[in-house]
């Protein structure tokens, strides 16, 4: 029989990177998974509950183990460095831990090959789900950042509008103001709201 060819680290890196380009890049990204490793592959939070899923694999089972196994001090507490395995019916399940946002995730590959191929590609399994967790954690970090670049930006330009903008730079503001949804020379309505720190969420959410 022809040995299975093994799939080199630098291989796995470039695929999964490439898969990032997507409109959902974590689903895009789990299908590349599927595609390397076979069976299915998802991603799944502290609490159980199923961020993304590829596959037939039964997701409800897949998340309880992921809840009960290893997020709720079981063979996975607090380690985010080593893949996780475990057996559930007739689906072999791998798992590796990351932390993203401060909420812990697993992103797991479940397959039902036999007890010889899932050891033949073990290696393999363990090098996707190392490269995946660092991706989405950079991926996660890079959305972060863009995040708090907008909302200083859309502060900036809140100040701006409040001290009047001269006839020379209002071609430039309403190519920004386009970027957050505006239609250019419409009128612009700006609302603020201050609200009371003694005041309870009630109260609030009355008011």
């Amino acid at each position: 029989m022809r040995a299975r060819q093994e799939i080199s680290q630098e291989r796995i890196f470039d695929e999964l990177l490439m898969s990032l380009d997507a409109v959902d890049p974590v689903e895009s990204m789990l299908k590349k998974v599927v595609r390397l490793c076979g069976g299915s592959a998802l991603v799944i939070n502290e609490l159980g509950e199923v961020v993304r899923s590829v596959g037939a694999a039964p997701s409800h089972l897949v998340s309880e183990w992921i809840r009960s196994s290893v997020f709720s001090g079981g063979i996975g507490s607090g380690s985010h460095l080593e893949t996780i395995r475990g057996t559930i019916g007739r689906w072999d399940v791998f798992a590796r831990t990351m932390r993203i946002r401060l909420r812990d995730h697993a992103v797991v590959v479940a397959s039902q090959d036999d007890e010889e191929a899932v050891a033949d590609r073990r290696a393999e399994v363990d090098a996707v789900l190392d490269t995946v967790s660092k991706l989405l954690r950079a991926f996660a970090g890079f959305e972060s950042f863009s995040i708090s670049n907008r909302n200083e930006e859309s502060a900036r330009l809140l100040r701006d509008l409040e001290a009047g903008i001269s006839v020379g730079r209002e071609a430039s503001l309403w190519r920004s103001l386009e970027r957050f949804g505006f239609s250019a020379f419409e009128p612009v309505r700006v609302l603020r709201i201050r609200t009371d720190p003694e005041q309870t969420s009630t109260e609030l959410r009355r008011a």
